[in-house]
């Protein structure tokens, strides 16, 4: 077997804890009643309910709408929110702390004919919220000096060397966008040398004082500001408001502050709703020419703005340069209003998007080959390449992908300048900012949190720190990965077109306000079979109650390894109306898949025969190499060995065969979490004999074991 096939076999045999929000429905009653119960009374449904769910009698909505809200806990309000986005307000900007200060700072500049400096990040929170800012100074006769760090070069913030930089400009004042507010020692260097500093930030801050003439940061106010969810454009396109205040500034803001919010995947609730909203609304008529050049390089001219189109197809043009350290052309072409300047720059960064996808694949490509030379998948708990040709600029991308291909936490290392620097991502419930630290004493530096982290060492401690991260890892025991939470149990019956176009008054969907995702139980395959390139899965499905519907399942063409017609499974899908053709139909585009339950088939008498223990050690031994742990689902090891014997391999018997394994010392086998069991097979020094064990005997006088040898003793 292929070790690209062992590693996504492995990936199917897993299962992670689905936890579903909303009691499960019982699959053998009459589930037409939903369906006809009256979509305005949601009392009708639920029974009684407490008084935060007193809402409008008029509210016409399908009763799938009520099930989610019920299932997410949501209040009346929250609720009224969703359905009613332009209704909320937005609260003025003076109260947030310093606001009424910056704006005085930046009147009495604009009055002197001051030097502006705007300092801001590489990202596309803080790029969008440097241009809107710009714009801003720009429309009232005002060039201002535009400074970002060069990710490759200078690293994230406000450093030393940033703030030597700035004084060669000798700025009148500096306002810092999406960065600052732990750059104190930084912003006090300024001021001392007679230069005020607006901090404007959305990051974690403390409570010592800041250095800032004017400190504006919602994570300072108390966890119950209403602004507290505001990305760094969002606090930027407040200081707008404010200095606009009371008159309502051109919507071309909003639509810069809504790219900047949505990419940085801040809440899409409360204000960032509203304000997300209206750029939608504003977004044809208003839009800077830049933005709609980017949308026509993805082939988005007549598409509406959505979240969607940020997140997919915006956003990771705009990231793209900055990661490669070219953060300027995308500034240039935000503050840009000539079209053929704009077309040009939009086509530089959909070139730049290009090479990072490229660098990406050659650089995944890299770590595989190091992988597999010097890391045991299995026995290793976690994966650290290291490579002079990984470029700094996509180590966190590269980290991610590599854990989701293996299953394990990962840490990319690019060498500069002698030194490793890298990025970190873990797996399941691990903590890898804990695990990173238990080696400080080998590092340079680190940071982070509990799912990612930075980290710099010397090359000559990368094995030492390699060693004890990895026994530090082991000594935690098994990590699971990490559970999916599903808002609703659905019947076939639930299953329709109009309970998809209901689910659109979600929109705009994003953070905190997730598409919800719904679980389908014991749905049978009718067929299956891999499209595209071949990475992607088509199913037909017959479910009970509504008949056969179409699943398609992203990036999980692999499956076709497991399941085959026939089999029944569960599904955790989205719940979609999809226009094809000019018909429009619903689909359920799948999230996760997993064999039934009710595909555990058992026998009366499990019973295991020679034959059926020499297959399953030689699958397993095609599959594993010794002291190379299994975490798997019994049923889904029990499926697969199955598909290829001449006879059903139950659950049951597996376990049998697992366990004299186990007890004749040729294997380990233990319980794990969320239902998973670990096997692996030990080093062994001699030929093992597994009817030398008591297991062996007590099953061959239990008759379980059908063509035991005739010279077995009694």
């Amino acid at each position: 077997m292929e070790q690209e096939q062992k590693i996504q076999l492995k990936k199917l045999l897993l299962s992670r804890n689905w936890k579903v929000r909303e009691e499960p429905v019982e699959t053998d009653i009459e589930v037409g009643s939903a369906a006809e119960t009256s979509n305005t009374d949601p009392i009708n449904q639920f029974g009684s309910l407490d008084l935060t769910w007193d809402l409008p009698g008029s509210l016409d909505l399908h009763p799938l709408l009520w099930r989610v809200w019920k299932a997410r806990n949501y209040t009346a309000a929250e609720i009224l929110e969703l359905i009613y986005p332009v209704e909320i307000v937005y609260p003025e900007p003076f109260i947030l702390t310093d606001m009424r200060l910056a704006v005085e700072l930046i009147y009495k500049a604009l009055a002197r004919d001051s030097r502006i400096l705007i300092f801001g990040d590489y990202d596309t929170d803080g790029l969008t919220a440097t241009a809107l800012l710009s714009r801003w100074f720009r429309a009232q006769g005002v060039t201002t000096i535009n400074l970002i760090p060069n990710r490759l070069r200078d690293g994230y913030g406000l450093t030393m060397d940033q703030v030597k930089q700035i004084l060669t400009y000798e700025p009148d004042l500096v306002i810092t966008v999406d960065c600052g507010s732990s750059s104190l020692e930084e912003v006090k260097l300024l001021e001392d040398r007679g230069i005020p500093v607006i901090v404007t930030d959305h990051h974690t801050c403390t409570s010592i004082p800041h250095t800032a003439s004017a400190f504006i940061n919602p994570q300072r106010e108390g966890d119950s500001f209403p602004l507290a969810g505001l990305a760094g454009v969002g606090v930027a396109y407040y200081l707008l408001l404010a200095l606009e205040y009371p008159s309502e500034p051109n919507p071309m803001y909003r639509i810069l502050a809504a790219i900047g919010t949505v990419a940085d995947v801040m809440p899409v609730r409360g204000v960032n709703r509203r304000l997300i909203v209206d750029a939608i609304c504003d977004y044809h008529d208003y839009a800077p020419i830049g933005i709609k050049k980017l949308a026509e390089c993805c082939r988005k001219t007549d598409e509406e703005l959505s979240t969607s189109l940020i997140q997919f197809s915006l956003a990771p043009r705009l990231n793209a340069a900055g990661r490669l350290g070219e953060a300027e052309t995308v500034l240039e072409l935000l503050l840009t209003d000539d079209e053929e300047e704009a077309r040009y720059l939009a086509e530089r960064l959909n070139i730049l998007n290009s090479r990072r996808r490229e660098l990406e694949k050659e650089q995944i490509e890299q770590a595989r080959l190091q992988v597999e030379a010097g890391v045991v998948l299995g026995r290793d708990r976690i994966v650290i390449v290291a490579h002079e040709s990984f470029h700094p600029g996509i180590l966190g991308i590269l980290s991610a992908r590599l854990v989701d291909y293996y299953q394990v936490p990962v840490i990319c290392l690019a060498l500069e300048d002698g030194v490793y620097r890298g990025s970190a991502r873990t797996y399941g419930n691990l903590d890898i900012y804990s695990a990173i630290e238990s080696c400080s004493d080998l590092l340079l530096s680190y940071g982070g949190h509990e799912g990612a982290a930075g980290l710099s060492l010397e090359t000559d401690k990368l094995e030492a720190f390699t060693e004890r991260i990895n026994e530090y890892i082991i000594n935690l025991g098994d990590f699971s990965p990490a559970e999916l939470t599903i808002d609703l149990e659905l019947s076939g019956l639930d299953l329709t077109l109009e309970a998809a176009r209901a689910l659109e008054i979600l929109e705009p969907i994003g953070e905190q306000n997730q598409k919800p995702i719904f679980l389908l139980r014991a749905a049978e395959i009718v067929e299956i079979y891999r499209i595209g390139d071949g990475s992607h899965l088509r199913m037909i499905l017959n479910t009970r109650g509504l008949g056969r519907i179409t699943a398609i399942a992203f990036r999980q063409g692999v499956a076709t390894m497991l399941y085959k017609p026939g089999d029944r499974i569960d599904i955790a899908f989205y719940l979609i109306a999809n226009v094809w053709r000019g018909n429009e139909n619903v689909n359920l585009q799948i999230e996760e898949i997993r064999l039934s339950a009710e595909e555990n088939r058992r026998k009366e008498k499990p019973a295991i025969s020679r034959l059926m223990i020499a297959y399953v050690f030689k699958k397993l031994s095609l599959l594993l190499e010794t002291e190379q742990e299994l975490m798997f689902v019994p049923r889904h090891l029990a499926h697969w060995l199955s598909n290829n014997y001449n006879e059903l391999i139950s659950v049951d018997e597996l376990f049998l065969i697992l366990k004299l394994f186990s007890d004749s010392g040729l294997g380990s086998l233990r319980s794990s979490e969320n239902g998973n069991w670990v096997f692996c097979f030990n080093t062994i020094e001699e030929r093992i004999d597994l009817k030398t064990t008591r297991l062996w005997h007590e099953l061959y006088s239990q008759g379980s074991i059908i063509d035991a040898s005739r010279t077995q003793s009694n």
